[in-house]
């Protein structure tokens, strides 16, 4: 029965297949074979295909045409026109345009001066060309094709111009701002000092500009300046004409109290613009600081890790919290934060870099290169040298007791970056213990101080102001141990290097005097090598005896 079946399917499939193979031939004999074969279809075919092309072109044209009009009806910022000016200044050079050219390059100064992370409230545009589109001869801009079309269509520009005048040696300018009072500057010129005149003219107006404007940027520039009433001033008028920047204004406010010292004000305003915005990340910030200088390390901590849980891909941030967290607590929560981040960024390799580089070299400071080395293995994978890179290879040199090479690659890891604090420290540390203390002076003379925290550059530099007294350099320790007891008057040891140097010029009363005080705030008397000179001769004068016993006895008393 089977192959029956079969046999009666393989008939029928086969004369369905001859069915079929016959009505495809005569569909193919169908064709028109000699129309084809002619190509006369083929310009009706190129035809169409060239309209849709032109169509689609034609609506690309107009979708470009409504965006471009969309976006005249944007706030296109101010534009700025050419100044009014006399003919004289014109005759030097100073001509309408070149006015009204140097009053934007001094706002934009002024704006980079200030340094914020703020966005920019002003847009300031000149009526330069900026794309040129030539119609029949004449230069046009879309900038000023921008203009003129919203102009025609009554929409508003905004506009700033002004006009400069010179009577004598007296210059006056006026600006005016769509939407804002007139802003107004005189300043006078001694002879031969128009251009320092008219750079004071600029710059009154680009402030001018700013206050109306962006008075927050205005006050970072005046607090920067040490002009602290006009920028509290400032900083008024932002929370009196923009509430929604009130946040920004008291976080300013904020940091000019620090700078004048008074921290609790700060910390009061640091708050008031947590409480406008709880999200703000920056005051977060600066109350860690100012808790860290009261000694309030837990509140510290817990500021900086908020502004971590604000903003938790910022890795600036997770090294500034693992740094805090190392310098009170050691590396055993470092760790943990590291390794967590470490997870969380797996996909992310350029930050992974950033914050093993940190860690690295907290491991390194404790002495662990081989995890220090390890850390870098497992999750450095920038192309390129780097600070620590050096560092660790000067300390396999030195651990192959190669002092040289050691030396030489500690010295690259400073031509790196001179304001590397670990850098620094390596390089005197291990200049001093190989007593090259011609290296320690020229790390010291070629390093930027600024960048290093300051209690770890009064260290650094008192070591080099004791070199400058065994080579007999005074005077050079004289003036740098003043300049490390001006960083923070109430730390002790500077005070009894000063001691020493007064020991060394011959006047000892003021060595004494000096070595009172240190001890007074807190000297250890313990720290004194009395091998080294001047001690090797002070610990046989009676006087010194009866200092160090005074001292002595209150340690014991202190101590019991």
């Amino acid at each position: 029965m089977r192959a029956w079946w079969a046999s009666v399917s393989l008939k029928g499939t086969a004369a369905k297949t001859q069915t079929i193979s016959a009505k495809s031939w005569q569909s193919v004999k169908q064709l028109k074979w000699r129309y084809l074969l002619s190509f006369a279809w083929f310009p009706k075919l190129l035809e169409g295909l060239v309209s849709i092309v032109l169509k689609l072109g034609t609506l690309l044209l107009v979708i470009l045409f409504l965006v471009f009009f969309l976006r005249l009806f944007k706030d296109q910022g101010y534009f700025i026109q050419a100044f009014s000016v006399p003919t004289q200044l014109e005759d030097q050079g100073y001509n309408g345009q070149v006015m009204a050219v140097r009053v934007q390059e001094k706002l934009e100064e002024l704006k980079e001066q200030a340094g914020s992370v703020k966005e920019d409230s002003l847009q300031l545009k000149s009526n330069q060309q900026d794309i040129d589109l030539s119609v029949l001869g004449v230069g046009l801009s879309l900038r000023t094709l921008a203009f003129q079309i919203r102009e025609a269509l009554g929409r508003e520009n905004k506009t700033l111009h002004g006009e400069i005048t010179k009577i004598d040696n007296r210059y006056e300018a006026q600006i005016r701002m769509t939407g804002y009072p007139k802003i107004t500057s005189v300043r006078f010129a001694d002879p031969g000092k128009e251009v320092e005149a008219l750079d004071l003219l600029f710059k009154d107006l680009a402030e001018g500009i700013l206050y109306h404007t962006d008075p927050y940027r205005l006050a970072l520039v005046l607090r920067q300046e040490d002009r602290y009433d006009e920028a509290i001033q400032t900083i008024r008028r932002l929370l009196q004409t923009n509430p929604a920047e009130a946040h920004w204004a008291y976080l300013g406010w904020g940091a000019m109290l620090r700078e004048l010292d008074d921290l609790d004000g700060a910390i009061e305003k640091y708050k008031k613009a947590i409480e406008l915005k709880p999200d703000f990340t920056l005051p977060h910030i600066n109350l860690a600081y100012i808790y860290q200088e009261q000694d309030s390390v837990e509140l510290a901590i817990s500021a900086l890790r908020r502004s971590v849980e604000l903003d938790p891909r910022n890795i600036t941030r997770q090294n500034n919290l693992a740094w805090m967290l190392y310098t009170y607590h050691g590396l055993t929560k470092v760790d943990s934060l590291y390794t967590a981040l470490m997870e969380h960024e797996r996909d992310n390799p350029e930050a992974q870099s950033m914050a093993a580089i940190t860690w690295a070299e907290m491991v390194f400071q404790e002495g662990d290169f081989e995890t220090a080395t390890k850390i870098l293995d497992d999750y450095y994978s920038t192309p390129g040298e780097n600070v620590f890179s050096y560092l660790i290879k000067g300390v396999t040199a030195f651990a192959e007791q190669d002092t040289t090479k050691a030396l030489n690659f500690f010295k690259d890891a400073f031509d790196l970056d001179p304001g590397n604090e670990a850098a620094i420290n390596s390089n005197i540390g291990f200049a001093e213990m190989l007593n090259n203390d011609d290296h320690v002076i020229s790390i010291y003379r070629k390093a930027n101080w600024k960048k290093i925290k300051r209690y770890q550059r009064m260290s650094s530099l008192n070591r080099v102001a004791m070199i400058f007294n065994y080579q007999e350099e005074h005077d050079s320790a004289m003036a740098l141990i003043n300049k490390v007891i001006a960083i923070d008057t109430m730390v002790g040891y500077p005070y009894t290097t000063l001691a020493e140097t007064y020991f060394f010029k011959g006047q000892p009363d003021s060595c004494y005097y000096y070595l009172d005080k240190g001890l007074a705030l807190g000297f250890n008397p313990v720290n004194i090598d009395y091998t080294m000179a001047p001690y090797d001769y002070l610990k046989d004068q009676l006087q010194f005896q009866r200092l160090l016993a005074r001292y002595e006895k209150v340690d014991q008393q202190l101590s019991n």
